[in-house]
């Protein structure tokens, strides 16, 4: 029963920090990320800024992975990222030094309050805050379950003989709380737990400030995970992070010694000691770092460098932003306009080239960008559709609907460049030969569908209704152009030498291919005037 009620009050913690970590994309929306670039340039303010997110979520790694977001948009840069970061963990103190003022007490009282305010919400931020106050309510309500069970817990043999054991090592607890945080993602679950332990005697002073370290360092893992399927940038900013906390880390564990009588000296409260542990650690490492952000963003940029072809990550989307639609449809429109970049400039303004050195290693980095769209085309579409599957409004809907259209054409435009590349390729190897009149009308209308191309993701980046009607209006132009193209070719055919048949059957399908490309760029154009 002892370890049901014990098991029962982590659940009831966990749950609790989940629903009010949930919470904080949904109550912000996307205004923290219109305030961001002006807040962030000082670096106090940067900090202020995450122990205030972090405060409202308890939860450093909601906000760790909304910063990666922002720094992938170039909302911000890594220094401006890393101050909010740095100050988020100072915000996860605050629900350790509310457990040890014994709020617990008024946890059923905070669970009804939540309950009733999203039983009565009817907006989508109030019911954000409903749901903030239930999950404080319920890991508060958890704990008390935990710390009343934790002197049972400890009678057992298994846990008794674990206990004592880090009483005579302390400096064992840092790399289990690592562990143990590392696996539950919330340094405060772990840290609730050796308070547990710590209230009823069971847990001296220095295995629970060890504790408090390796579930500090801990909590980095959360941001090192989702950023191994990430940009660079993001693995840059969670290494940062990593880098400082470990730092940290290291030094206080080598001064163990006088961190204990520090602490010692604030408090006589078991809880107290450890909320005060935890907080220290946090503003002294704050206090560290934060003057050397520009130094350590640097130096990890040198580990990190830029890499030479386009990587196949996702830059701006991140599962954890769907409970916010309105800062994940934003999010998606930026991967949307990577993805338009990436087959516009990587892949349709490079065919020129292949016309005068077919093959070679053009080919296969077009191949690659191939790859690299494919992967993009299906990630959007699957975070378009989960997004979907949420409450969004009738203006969400269909912007959802726009940006599923907009990423349906650009991939067959992909697909399309990668036809006609093969086709130019076929040509060389066949040792066709084109006379300077059809290599010239050829390259003119390429110029004018790379154009109408360009000017439609262009309408669509900016919302230009002009430029889209400019783009539809143009394309009579690439229908002009590859029809008397196709004349002039038939004409070689009749001609006995002027033209084989298998080289103009390859030229017949690469005027097809260009104008499909161009019928793409009149679609796109078409989402932005609202005729889908």
């Amino acid at each position: 029963m002892i370890w049901l009620q014990f098991l029962g009050g982590l659940a009831l913690f966990m749950y609790g920090l989940r629903l009010s970590s949930e919470a904080l994309p949904r109550f912000t929306g996307a205004g923290i990320k219109r305030l961001l670039p002006a807040v962030t340039k000082n670096r106090l303010c940067g900090a202020g800024v995450g122990f205030v997110l972090t405060l409202l979520s308890q939860s450093s790694s909601a906000t760790t992975v909304m910063m990666v977001s922002f720094v992938n948009a170039a909302v911000i840069d890594l220094a401006q990222a890393l101050s909010v970061v740095l100050g988020a963990a100072v915000g996860t103190t605050v629900i350790v030094q509310l457990i040890a003022f014994r709020v617990t007490r008024y946890a059923l009282v905070l669970v009804v309050a939540g309950v009733l305010a999203l039983v009565a919400a009817r907006r989508r931020r109030s019911r954000a805050g409903g749901q903030a106050l239930t999950g404080f309510g319920l890991l508060f309500y958890g704990l008390s379950l935990m710390v009343a069970t934790a002197h049972g817990m400890a009678a057992f043999p298994a846990v008794g003989a674990g206990l004592a054991e880090l009483n005579r090592q302390p400096l064992l607890a840092l790399p289990l709380a690592l562990a143990a945080t590392a696996l539950v993602q919330n340094s405060a679950t772990v840290i609730a737990l050796g308070m547990s332990f710590a209230l009823h005697g069971e847990l001296a002073l220095a295995p629970s400030l060890a504790l408090v370290l390796g579930a500090n360092v801990g909590s980095t893992t959360a941001g090192l995970v989702s950023s191994l399927f990430a940009s660079r940038e993001a693995k840059r900013l969670a290494l940062s992070y990593l880098v400082a906390k470990a730092g940290g880390a290291a030094l206080f564990a080598l001064l163990l010694g006088p961190y204990v009588r520090l602490v010692e000296l604030l408090s006589a409260d078991p809880g107290r000691r450890i909320a005060d542990a935890h907080t220290l650690f946090n503003v002294v490492n704050l206090c560290l770092f934060l003057p050397l952000i520009r130094p350590l963003a640097g130096c990890v940029a040198h580990l990190l460098p830029p890499g030479g072809e386009e990587e196949m990550v996702l830059r701006y989307l991140d599962d954890r932003l769907l409970d916010s639609p309105e800062v994940a449809l934003d999010q998606a429109r930026l991967e949307v306009l990577r993805l338009a970049r990436l087959v516009q400039g990587g892949m349709v303004e490079q065919l020129s080239a292949l016309v005068h050195a077919p093959g070679g290693p053009l080919t296969a980095r077009l191949r690659h960008r191939e790859q690299v769209v494919d992967f993009l085309y299906r990630s959007l579409n699957r975070f378009l559709a989960d997004l979907g599957r949420g409450e969004l409004t009738e203006e969400e809907a269909a912007r959802q609907v726009n940006l599923l259209y907009v990423c349906h054409h650009l991939e067959h435009v992909g697909d399309q460049a990668i036809a006609v590349s093969r086709l130019l390729n076929k040509l060389g190897d066949a040792g066709v030969k084109l006379a300077d009149a059809d290599w010239d009308a050829l390259d003119a209308m390429h110029r004018q569908v790379r154009g109408n191309l360009g000017e439609a993701i262009a309408a669509f980046a900016e919302e230009d209704e002009g430029r889209a009607r400019a783009v539809v209006q143009g394309y009579p132009e690439v229908l002009h152009l590859e029809r008397d193209l196709r004349y002039r070719l038939f004409a070689q055919l009749q001609q006995e030498g002027k033209l084989d048949l298998e080289g103009g059957t390859v030229l017949l399908d690469l005027l097809a291919a260009l104008v499909q490309i161009g019928q793409y760029a009149v679609n796109i154009a078409q989402v932005v005037l609202g005729m889908i």
